[in-house]
């Protein structure tokens, strides 16, 4: 494994609310409901378009200086970069530091690899099949370490403790075969790659949660090509039980997990690409699925978070839709039955969808990579909290 060093350049001064916006003043936006005439909806979000050097393929949030702020970061596909914005705590950003990376940086994800505190940035390559680490050192320096090979044509990366042993461990979805790559880290960093999960035709981005309730981390694998989920039971150690996929929709893409009805287990939600649909999949808690909602979402349905948007305890869905250019809020009664799609407009493509409190105000907020134009939309939550 080789590694060099990319010392970050000058922290450039942090721009105001109004200079990171790509069109004028930051855009008030009351959310639009596709409710009958006269309804009004009580999510209020503030839209930001923070420019970037390259078109943002795939994002992130976490916090990557320990400042306490909720920072960003990006890949580039095409231009072969990975970009972080720091973020000032208030919803706005440091001016995006850029590092060239290895071509093809198709997926990232933050978290803490090495142990020492800080968030690192892994993330896949698709050409060359490998995935690198972009270690984090404090005071916005980086090394890059790797790659790693992982073979096939790796498109997603998901992260989570899967052997108990305290450090982070890599799941790896590949585009051009049927599995999903564990890949187990030793504590330092390094990982070796110790089990290929089958998952169908195109892997897409695993879902991460104790599905089975049983303490330890399973994994949801979703095929774009064969339409189907599947979730694989940890048996504790990072050893997965491979179980066969059940009907999903067509072309699913980004979903997510997340407790919808308040009884303890994660519930799956998947956006159907090619039907214009969002699937709820309701969890017994034994990690079996079955279909329990079907939400229509007009246009491409694409990836999916779930968060609070409104505070009042639930965990409410927020859906990107790539070729609407919009983001669809379906909001919580409480039973995990959701809301028809309250629509907010962001960038052009909306390809990933993440979740930070961007602000410091307590409301969960949301973020967009647009990858049809140089710019990340920042959706500040200013709705009334329950």
């Amino acid at each position: 494994m080789s590694s060099r060093r990319i010392v970050r350049a000058p922290t450039p001064l942090a721009t105001s609310l109004a200079a990171i916006v790509l069109f004028g003043l930051p855009i008030p936006v009351l959310a639009q409901t596709n409710h009958d005439a006269g309804e009004t909806s009580r999510f209020d979000f503030l839209r930001m378009d923070v420019e970037m050097p390259s078109r943002p393929y795939n994002l992130d949030a976490a916090d990557l200086d320990r400042d306490g702020h909720w920072d960003l970061v990006t890949a580039d596909q095409v231009a072969n970069t990975v970009s972080v914005l720091m973020g000032l705590g208030d919803g706005s950003f440091e001016t995006p530091v850029t590092f060239d990376v290895p071509e093809n940086p198709e997926a990232l994800v933050a978290a803490d690899f090495d142990g020492d505190g800080d968030a690192d940035i892994a993330f896949v390559s698709a050409v060359p099949a490998n995935f690198s680490i972009l270690f984090n050192e404090g005071g916005g320096e980086f090394h890059l370490s790797g790659p790693t090979a992982v073979g096939g044509r790796p498109h997603s990366i998901a992260t989570g403790d899967f052997d108990g042993d305290g450090s982070n461990d890599l799941a790896i979805g590949n585009l051009s075969g049927p599995d999903l790559a564990i890949a187990l880290n030793d504590g330092s960093g390094v990982f070796h790659i110790s089990e290929r999960l089958s998952g169908g035709a195109g892997v897409e981005r695993a879902m991460i949660s104790d599905f089975d309730s049983d303490g330890d981390l399973d994994v949801g694998v979703t095929s774009l090509t064969d339409g189907e989920v599947a979730i694989h039971r940890n048996d504790g150690s990072g050893v997965f039980e491979r179980r066969d996929g059940i009907p999903a929709g067509t072309r699913p893409h980004i979903g997510a997990s997340g407790d919808l009805d308040g009884d303890g287990d994660d519930e799956v939600i998947l956006p159907s690409s090619g039907t214009g649909e969002v699937l709820i999949f309701e969890n017994d808690g034994r990690a079996d699925l079955t279909l329990q909602w079907t939400i229509p979402l007009p246009e491409t349905p694409w990836a999916a978070v779930v968060f609070d948007a409104d505070g009042d305890g639930d965990q409410d869905v927020a859906v990107a839709d790539y070729s609407g250019h919009r983001v669809a809020i379906l909001e919580n009664s409480g039973a995990g039955e959701l809301s028809p799609a309250i629509w907010i407009e962001v960038g052009q493509q909306p390809h990933q969808i993440a979740v930070g409190d961007f602000d410091g105000d307590g409301r969960l907020d949301l973020a967009t990579a647009n990858d049809a134009e140089n710019s990340v939309t920042i959706l500040i939550n200013r709705s009334d909290r329950d």
